[in-house]
């Protein structure tokens, strides 16, 4: 986390690899604030919080939505197990010590036709790296989710209300489940309100994101019950740790 985080916009330059459906772009500028907090009881993670004069109750109140979202993600999780008939206690013993992420997002407003050629963009289109996502988002508009039947194409999601919550597949999952569940590859960009190109502004957006991994320890390999002799297995053995890292190392060169 950046302790010198700026009150203004956070231009983010960065190599980004893209599905190979895509054609890559070297270099893409993602207009847009982020701050990550992690678990109080992650030895990892060393939290940076506003003095509590400045913001009376901000951390108690991630470290209790974090609470909240981790017990929800288990919740989940088992219930995916069961759906899926994989032992429910093994899918949540992979899960079951909240080394996650959770991030708030805030995205500037910005001229439309500063995304008008191609080299800038809110949140360019990824699959996140983690078993599930939980996202909160206001009603701006502007994120999509790509249409796993036709690759290329996107299809807008929005939410009614502020308290739905979006679940997104992840990698992770991906692997665990032998591609049977396929990572939702999204981004965010024009809201619908605001035509490409346009003189418009877009307004600004807000957003939240609890990215629910496997323990960094707990093997990828996918679960017997989707190796058979029609679906062999299409992933070697990894830990999560080193599955992340080995994703970071490809989208950050």
């Amino acid at each position: 986390m950046r302790r010198d985080f700026p009150r203004d916009v956070l231009f983010v330059t960065l190599r980004y690899s893209t599905p190979s459906h895509y054609s890559a772009r070297d270099v893409l500028r993602q207009i847009q604030e982020t701050v990550d907090f992690g678990s109080p009881r992650d030895e990892l993670v060393d939290n940076i919080w506003v003095p509590e004069e400045k913001l009376p109750g901000f951390r108690k109140f991630i470290e209790d939505f974090y609470e909240t979202c981790f017990k929800l993600e288990l919740e989940i999780l088992a219930a995916l197990a069961r759906a899926l008939g994989v032992d429910e206690d093994h899918m949540v013993s992979l899960h079951n010590k909240a080394e996650n992420e959770f991030r708030i997002l805030h995205y500037p407003e910005v001229p439309a036709s500063e995304l008008a050629d191609g080299t800038a963009t809110r949140i360019a289109e990824h699959t996140d790296f983690g078993s599930i996502t939980m996202l909160f988002q206001d009603s701006v508009g502007g994120l999509q989710v790509e249409d796993q039947q036709n690759p290329g194409v996107f299809r807008g999601i929005e939410s009614a209300d502020k308290t739905e919550i979006i679940l997104n597949i992840g990698d992770s999952m991906q692997r665990l489940t032998n591609d049977t569940f396929r990572a939702a590859c999204h981004r965010v960009t024009y809201p619908p309100s605001v035509k490409v190109g346009s003189e418009a502004v877009i307004p600004e957006r807000y957003s939240i994101a609890y990215f629910a991994k496997p323990n960094r320890s707990a093997s990828l390999f996918p679960f017997k019950e989707f190796i058979t002799p029609s679906t062999p297995c299409r992933y070697e053995d990894i830990n999560a740790w080193d599955f992340q890292n080995l994703r970071i190392s490809r989208l950050f060169k």
